[in-house]
């Protein structure tokens, strides 16, 4: 499934670099990344749930 692709792929790149920000000692950008994060997962999830 192409959809469930893409998911895959931003959350795992968001991950990547919340890790690395922090890693690197970088709280903004961790902090903006994880922010996205969220705010991607969340939207996923309302969005899946809408169509049924």
């Amino acid at each position: 499934d192409e959809e469930m692709k893409t998911a895959w792929i931003v959350t795992g790149g968001l991950v990547l670099i919340t890790v690395t920000a922090l890693l690197v000692g970088d709280q903004l950008i961790a902090l903006g990344s994880l922010t996205g994060l969220v705010g991607w997962l969340g939207g996923n999830a309302n969005g899946k749930k809408s169509e049924s």
